[in-house]
């Protein structure tokens, strides 16, 4: 992408490469940055305490059925690996990207049995609703196959969790904590170039499904945009501004766009419910049904994700993000700019002055 956040965000200015002087009086090298130490500081212990948060709703999933608890699972296993990023950037030391390897395979461990919860519920309210007996005894068929899918996934899903490493994480963030991390300058630059890739990638994801408007584009879209909130809330939490009304219109953008994949989840557990050739003789009439209601879902799905698509752009938690995005990026980029050129201007001086020998 041209211009993007990312190129600004490590944006040197001209002057500052020329060792030109900069206005205002120059920081000193002795000066100790106890911003940074104080980020770092909390840094730690945000780490400490989603990895424990992280081990311990592993510990009800592994134990237990309940549906939060996979949401949890889900996305502390997400923000702890934003945890990781705002520490190290987004090129993780060697025990960093294990600890984020298990993250990401523990989401897909759970991925399907998750996406099964949502459907059963949505599946259930329709029984509930149903007026006619052959409409309940449709969705009840639809029921009983999300239902035996969902038995299915959850001892997949514990089988995978079991072989991962899971109640080790807790030693790996503390080896990962005792070896230290990067110096409190470049973590900072780090952490903020990481916001404006995140937010790059979002710009580009939300460009592709738009073109596209396929489902795995838009799906694309959603895991960016969860990416990015993941960032900024954990900027709100190093003591960035202004991200009150901006991380309401994510929480909004992502409602709406996980309302779409719920719908597509539903479609394709009602298409695997009909695609057996024994029911589609033995209940033509209720296969007839879900057809219809598949019909109307896709039909819906397809309307809401262009009318949210289409109105993103142009609303204003979009322009305010980009505006964010490049203010902070901007701000926290320019002592170091700063730093540069007072250095620049040093050793010019220190070369202009020596005596000739």
């Amino acid at each position: 992408m041209r211009n993007s956040a990312a190129n600004r965000a490590v944006e040197i200015t001209p002057a500052a490469a020329n060792g030109a002087t900069q206005s205002g009086p120059a920081p000193t090298a002795s000066t100790p940055d106890t911003s940074a130490a104080e980020r770092h500081a909390r840094l730690v212990k945000l780490l400490r305490k989603e990895v424990q948060r992280f081990v311990n709703d592993v510990a009800r999933v592994l134990t237990g059925e309940d549906k939060r608890a996979i949401h949890d699972l889900r996305v502390w296993s997400r923000r702890l690996q934003q945890v990781l990023v705002a520490m190290y950037g987004e090129e993780l030391p060697r025990r960093a990207r294990a600890m984020r390897r298990v993250l990401r395979r523990t989401r897909r461990a759970i991925g399907a049995w998750r996406n099964c919860d949502v459907v059963i519920e949505a599946i259930e309210r329709r029984v509930g609703r149903a007026r006619s007996e052959e409409r309940r005894r449709a969705w009840e068929i639809v029921l009983k196959s999300a239902s035996e899918a969902r038995r299915r996934e959850i001892r997949r899903a514990r089988k995978r969790l079991m072989k991962l490493n899971i109640f080790g994480l807790r030693e790996a963030a503390e080896s990962l904590i005792e070896s230290g991390s990067a110096e409190a300058g470049s973590l900072n630059a780090s952490f903020w170039t990481s916001v404006a890739q995140a937010y790059d990638r979002w710009r580009e994801a939300y460009a592709g499904s738009v073109k596209s408007k396929h489902a795995e584009d838009i799906h694309a879209f959603r895991i960016r945009s969860k990416r990015l909130r993941y960032r900024i809330e954990l900027a709100r939490e190093l003591g960035a501004e202004e991200t009150g009304a901006l991380l309401e219109w994510f929480k909004k953008l992502q409602d709406g766009l996980g309302r779409w994949r719920d719908r597509v989840e539903l479609s394709r557990v009602i298409a695997r419910s009909i695609a057996d050739p024994e029911r589609l003789l033995s209940e033509p009439r209720a296969s007839i049904l879900l057809l219809n209601e598949l019909e109307r879902l896709n039909r819906r799905a397809e309307q809401e994700i262009a009318a949210l698509l289409g109105g993103i752009e142009g609303s204003v938690g979009f322009k305010q993000c980009e505006k964010w995005v490049r203010d902070h990026t901007r701000i926290q980029t320019e002592p170091e700019s700063a730093a540069a050129s007072s250095s620049g201007v040093l050793e010019s001086a220190s070369v202009s002055t020596a005596p000739r020998v």
